[in-house]
């Protein structure tokens, strides 16, 4: 199913239940991740570009900030759980 480009409120509904999922899968930081980072990574990656594609508000602002937050936090945890095969 393809996002319609022009619907604002389609795109930030899709974004903030990406963003919802990856921070349920990071509440239990730092004791544990829930699911793949890597996975959340690309998850941020898809946020990023539907929130790109908005119009330039205080929604797009809070939300860029939120994006960056939790990028952070599972680069930070990638980082300190390295495992055999994992690259740098």
């Amino acid at each position: 199913m393809e996002l319609d480009p022009t619907c604002e409120l389609a795109r930030r509904t899709l974004t903030e239940w990406i963003l919802a999922d990856i921070e349920y899968n990071q509440h239990h930081l730092p004791n544990y991740y829930i699911h793949d980072p890597h996975d959340d990574l690309k998850a941020l990656d898809q946020a990023s570009t539907l929130v790109e594609g908005s119009a330039v508000d205080e929604w797009t602002t809070e939300i860029h900030r939120e994006i960056i937050e939790l990028r952070t936090r599972a680069e930070d945890w990638l980082r300190s759980h390295r495992r055999p095969g994992d690259q740098s």
